[in-house]
């Protein structure tokens, strides 16, 4: 009798145990790098928050932290591999290197819930860059805004 009761308070403490770790919504941590050799500005057009830092190299380094509301990490890990948190960057016709995350914009839902995220970007570029900041309304670019880091 007294195992049977050792081992209902072992199953209900791992039931227990299994849904509170089951509840927590996975966070990821995804790295891109972009070189800025050829751009005289960079354009960020992020949205979420950016925490900016510069650095000695000659590239940019991009952390993106996710966090969202979706309890199974094998949906996350899905959402990564089909590019929903990727950085793409390329030069447009001012030679300014354009930094956008165009699968952000999209919608999605899963099993009817609507995907909730918070998104950290932290980016280091280097030292005497000069960057902007893209404001946006309804997807256009409405103004830029200049800052170097010095």
């Amino acid at each position: 009798m007294k195992t049977l009761k050792n081992s209902f308070f072992l199953l209900a403490f791992l039931l227990l145990n299994t849904m509170i770790f089951a509840q927590e919504a996975p966070q990821k941590v995804l790295v891109t790098k972009l070189s800025t050799q050829q751009a005289e500005k960079v354009i960020l057009d992020l949205e979420d928050r950016l925490e900016i830092q510069h650095w000695d190299k000659n590239h940019i380094a991009i952390y993106v932290e996710v966090n969202t509301n979706i309890t199974h990490r094998k949906v996350v890990d899905l959402l990564v591999t089909n590019g929903r948190y990727e950085i793409d960057g390329f030069l447009n016709e001012k030679n300014n290197l354009m930094v956008v995350a165009p699968n952000l914009r999209k919608s999605i839902i899963v099993n009817s819930t609507p995907l909730e995220e918070e998104l950290t970007f932290r980016l280091f570029l280097p030292k005497h860059q000069y960057f902007a900041l893209a404001e946006r309304f309804h997807q256009d670019i409405l103004a830029v805004t200049n800052i170097k880091i010095e």
